[in-house]
Parts: structure tokens; sequence; C-alpha cells
């Protein structure tokens, strides 16, 4: 579908609007469909947990809508503004790498106080409520 559209196009579809209204229906199947969580256990017997959902850099502002004050889109140099998106992609095109980006949120509380109440009450439908 967007395999003849520019970068730029792409980017703009997005970008200008208002945030957007994401419904919890749609975070809910979004994640089902694109999320993850994980646990990660160190050595130390220290352990973490982060959710995080990956997309394509054209669709940052989408992931900005998603954030709405917790968590952290990576790499923290994208500001939202082109040019910066712009150098991020050229960079890894350089490199010979695709363009994903990462709103994450990795912090206890927020699991606590956001992750964990969304979920349970709009529960996700496939393997990854498993992982939740």
């Amino acid at each position: 579908m967007n395999i003849n559209r520019s970068f730029l196009e792409k980017w703009n579809f997005f970008n200008g609007l208002e945030i957007l209204k994401l419904t919890p229906e749609w975070v809910q199947s979004f994640t089902d469909s694109e999320g993850n969580f994980n646990y990660y256990s160190h050595e130390s017997k220290s352990s973490a947990i982060s959710f995080s959902i990956s997309q394509n850099l054209h669709d940052y502002h989408l992931m900005l809508s998603l954030k709405k004050g917790t968590g952290n889109i990576y790499p923290l140099s994208l500001n939202g503004s082109l040019n910066s998106a712009e150098e991020y992609l050229n960079d890894r095109i350089s490199l010979g790498l695709n363009s994903v980006i990462r709103y994450e949120i990795n912090s206890k509380v927020s699991h606590k106080n956001i992750i964990i109440p969304f979920f349970n009450k709009y529960p996700l439908y496939t393997i990854k409520s498993l992982d939740f």
C-alpha cells in the first residue's frame, strides 16, 4: 500500500493532525498485532520489565499519540521534526538497516499504574495475552 509513496508523503499522513484520538479498543488491537511485553533478569538478581511497540519511522506521530506523557520513543534523537527523521533515515540506510522506531515503557510504576490496569480492562485476544 505504501510502496509507491515517498517518505515525505508517509511522514505527512499523521503530521499536522491534532493528537490522534486513539480509542482503548484500537490500542488493544494494535498491541495484539504490534506490541511486546518483555521481562529481563540479570545475574545480579535484578530484573526489569518493558512494554513496547515498534513501527516504521514514518509513523512517528502515531507513536507520539500513544505516548501521552509516559514512556519514550527511541531513538531519543527524534524530536518530531522532519529534519531529525530524515537524518535518522539516511543514517540507517547508509548502514543497510531499516528505519524502525520503538515506543517503550519500562518504568515499574507506569506498568503498575497504567499498563496492567489498561490490559486488565481491555484484555488481549492473541497469544500476547500470555506474555502480558
